[in-house]
């Protein structure tokens, strides 16, 4: 089988949205291995999953996260689709507050250095 010709940043993103779906397959997972079977706690664990693959790969992990979330506790669970569509939401908002902490921890990473340079040369 001769391997498609991409490049390397398709390769990164589609290794973190196969990551992201490891992810919540993984919560899935792990939520049955507990006995959690209640309807109220179809997305239990899912935001989590979310956290780490926005963490891992950006917003747009996320949001493939987020979005197989509903998708597998729709169908695994078969939740509502109100209770569905917020968690849509706070799945969206848990990728852009992730991925804001994220730009906000790198800068001031970058300020430290560059103080620490400054400190050096005195």
């Amino acid at each position: 089988m001769k391997t498609p010709n991409l490049a390397s940043a398709d390769w990164e993103r589609l290794r973190t949205h196969a990551l992201a779906l490891l992810f919540v397959t993984g919560a899935i997972a792990v939520k049955f291995f507990l006995g959690i079977s209640a309807d109220a706690a179809a997305f239990v664990l899912l935001g989590a999953a979310v956290a780490s693959s926005a963490a891992l790969g950006g917003l747009s992990t996320g949001v493939v996260a987020t979005l197989t979330g509903v998708v597998l506790a729709r169908t695994i669970n078969h939740a509502p689709a109100a209770p569905s569509v917020l968690f849509a939401v706070e799945g969206f908002v848990i990728s852009v507050v992730v991925v804001r902490l994220a730009a906000t921890a790198e800068d001031y990473a970058h300020e430290v250095v560059a103080v620490e340079a400054r400190l050096r040369d005195l």
